[in-house]
C-alpha cells in the first residue's frame, strides 16, 4: 500500500450533454488536505480513441497489494445503433 488516495473517472473540456461524453477515462492523486486533484498528477488511462460511440465508465479498480499499482476492469462499450456492445478490458496501472 502506498499510503495515497486516487480518484479516476470523466473529465470533459467542455460542459457535457447529459451524460455524454463518458471518455476520456482519467486517474490522479487526491490532496489528503484539500480534497482536490493534484492537477500536475492526472492523466489518461484511455481516451476512446476520440470515438464519440465509446463509452468510458462503469469501472472497478484496486489496489494490487504485490505491485502497489491499481487495476482497472472496465466495460469497452460502444454504441451501434442504440446498444453497447462491447469487452472487458483489464488496465494496470504503475504507480
Amino acid at each position: 500500500p502506498c499510503g495515497k488516495v486516487f480518484w479516476a473517472g470523466n473529465i470533459c473540456k467542455e460542459n457535457p450533454r447529459g451524460n455524454d461524453p463518458r471518455r476520456p477515462l482519467v486517474m490522479g492523486e487526491v490532496d489528503p488536505h484539500t480534497l482536490l486533484l493534484i492537477r500536475d498528477s492526472v492523466f489518461i488511462i484511455d481516451d476512446g480513441g476520440g470515438d464519440a460511440a465509446v463509452s468510458l465508465s462503469n469501472f472497478a479498480m484496486h489496489e494490487d497489494r504485490e505491485t502497489g499499482g491499481i487495476t482497472v476492469y472496465m466495460p469497452y462499450a460502444v454504441s451501434h445503433q442504440g446498444k453497447l456492445e462491447g469487452d472487458l478490458l483489464r488496465y494496470k496501472v504503475a504507480l
